[in-house]
C-alpha cells in the first residue's frame, strides 16, 4: 500500500536542466513578479480608507517638512491649514494611492498650495518628496516559492509538469516549515509556508499603521500593517486559480519610508537560489508521459547523491491521475 503524508507539499517542475539542477543541488529558486506565469500575481493596492484624513497628513506634513533643511519638527501654520484642506477632501472618499500619481491630482493640489500661498518654486519638489513617500509604501523585492497541497491535478500537470513529461518533488516540511539557506548564510533558516487565499480583493489600507489616537505606531505598523500587507500582496491570488490549491514560502517584505526615489535594484538570481535541507525531501513523483530514459535520470541522481526517496509514477485513471 502506497503511504501519502498529509503534510507533504508538491512542486511541480519540467524535464528542464534547470529542473534537474535543483535535485542535484538542493536547490530552491525564489520568483519575481515578472517570473511568474501569472503577471498579476505578487500584487497589491494601497488605499486609505474612508474618513481617516489623518492619514493624508501624515504623508503630507511629510514631505513639507522634507523640503525644508533642516528639517523642521513642524509645519507652519499655513502648511497646516494646507494639509487640513486637502486632506479633508481627499477623505471624503475611499481613495487608492494611485491617484496621487494622475497629472489631474497634481494640478489640483498645485491650486491649493497656490491658494495657501505657500511657496511656488518649491512644490515641485514638496510634489515628488510626496510621491516618493507613497511609492516606497508599496513593498520592493517580493519574491516566492509555489507549492501545491495536490500532486494528482491534471491542470498542474498540464501547466507546470510539461504536459505530464516532467516531474514532481515532494517536500516533508517541519510543522509548516522548510529548512532553507542560501550563499549569504551558514545556517539553515525556517520558512513557514502559508495558504493561498483566492479572492479578487487585495485591498491593504493604510490606516492599519496607526493607533486609536490615529498617531502613527510601530506596533500596528508591524501587528496590523504588515500582516495584511504580506496576506494580500503575497498571499492572494485571483479566484480563478483555486484548484491550484496552492502554499506558498515568500521572501522578506520591505517597505521604506523615505522621500528619496524608490530603490528598484533587484537580487540577483543568485541571491535568491537556496539550498533547502535534504532530508525534507521526501521523494518525486515522475509524469507519465516522461520517457525511460528520463525516469533512469533521476534515479541516478538519487543513486549518486546516496539518498533514500520515494519515487511515485503517476499513472492516468481515466481522466485524472493517481499513483
Amino acid at each position: 500500500m502506497i503511504m501519502i503524508e498529509d503534510s507533504w507539499i508538491y512542486r511541480y517542475r519540467s524535464m528542464s536542466p534547470l529542473s534537474l539542477k535543483e535535485l542535484i543541488y538542493d536547490e530552491i529558486y525564489f520568483s519575481y513578479p515578472d517570473e511568474l506565469n501569472d503577471p498579476l500575481d505578487l500584487g497589491a493596492e494601497l488605499i486609505i480608507k474612508e474618513g481617516a484624513p489623518y492619514v493624508y497628513d501624515f504623508f503630507i506634513s511629510g514631505a513639507l517638512k522634507g523640503i525644508n533643511l533642516p528639517r523642521p519638527k513642524e509645519i507652519s501654520k499655513e502648511q497646516a491649514d494646507f494639509v487640513r484642506k486637502v486632506s479633508n477632501e481627499y477623505s471624503k472618499s475611499t481613495n487608492n494611492i494611485l491617484v496621487f500619481f494622475t497629472e489631474e491630482n497634481k494640478e489640483w493640489l498645485r491650486n491649493h498650495y497656490r491658494d495657501f500661498e505657500l511657496s511656488e518654486h518649491k512644490f515641485e519638489r514638496f510634489h515628488k518628496y510626496l510621491l516618493n513617500s507613497l511609492s516606497n509604501m508599496f513593498p520592493s523585492r517580493l519574491s516566492s516559492v509555489s507549492f501545491s497541497k495536490d500532486f494528482k491535478n491534471p491542470l498542474l500537470w498540464s501547466l507546470y509538469g510539461e504536459q505530464h513529461k516532467g516531474f514532481c518533488i515532494i517536500f516533508s516540511p517541519t510543522e509548516n516549515k522548510l529548512k532553507l539557506k542560501n550563499q549569504m548564510n551558514s545556517d539553515f533558516i525556517e520558512f513557514e509556508y502559508y495558504k493561498v487565499n483566492y479572492d479578487k480583493n487585495i485591498d491593504v489600507d493604510l490606516s492599519l499603521m496607526f493607533n486609536k489616537k490615529k498617531e502613527f505606531d510601530y506596533d500596528d505598523l508591524y501587528n496590523g500593517f504588515f500582516p495584511e500587507l504580506a496576506r494580500k500582496a503575497l498571499l492572494t491570488k485571483n479566484s480563478n486559480w483555486y484548484k491550484e490549491n496552492e502554499v506558498r514560502i515568500h521572501g522578506e517584505l520591505k517597505v521604506s519610508f523615505s522621500h528619496q526615489e524608490k530603490y528598484t535594484n533587484r537580487l540577483t538570481s543568485i541571491e535568491r537560489t537556496y539550498n533547502f535541507e535534504r532530508k525534507q525531501l521526501a521523494g518525486v513523483v515522475l509524469g507519465y508521459g516522461m520517457s525511460q530514459s528520463e525516469r533512469n535520470e533521476i534515479v541516478k541522481i538519487f543513486e549518486s547523491k546516496k539518498q533514500s526517496v520515494k519515487i511515485f509514477e503517476a499513472i492516468p485513471q481515466g481522466n485524472e491521475i493517481d499513483v
